[in-house]
């Protein structure tokens, strides 16, 4: 199963019982397509970039869940056919195991002991008081 992060944008003028039926929906929608629900935040009242359908407030829910493609396809159907949801996203975590591995690359291209120029040449350490050596023409 793949991790996966949902932010969706519900109308303003939801009552705190409509927030609750649609957060509760949206879970009932993942857990029927074989999925779990790890994490589900009401950030609250936010005030958008822009007007999305006739609205500029919106009520924001941060959803953190674990499923397989066919729960996030379901889950995206969900919100596009709910009057209720006016703005979704929905975007699969990188694993663990992917971003140690990345920061491992990243390091290794970084890393200090390649501070030779290509010709073989050394830099000189800032701050030695020897200029650097000129390059042929």
């Amino acid at each position: 199963m793949a991790a996966y992060e949902a932010v969706f944008i519900l109308r303003p003028d939801l009552d705190e019982d409509g927030v609750s039926k649609v957060s509760s929906q949206v879970a009932s929608v993942i857990q029927t397509n074989q999925g779990s629900v790890s994490h589900l935040e009401k950030v609250g009242h936010r005030r958008l970039a822009y007007e999305v359908k006739g609205y500029t407030e919106g009520i924001y829910v941060i959803l953190h869940y674990e499923g397989e493609p066919i729960a996030t396809r379901e889950l995206e159907r969900f919100f596009k056919i709910s009057d209720d949801v006016i703005r979704h996203l929905v975007v699969k975590k990188e694993s663990r195991a992917k971003k140690d591995a990345k920061l491992k690359k990243e390091t290794k291209a970084s890393d200090p002991g390649d501070a030779g120029s290509e010709e073989g040449n050394p830099e000189p350490e800032p701050g030695s008081g020897e200029p650097p050596a000129a390059e042929p023409e």
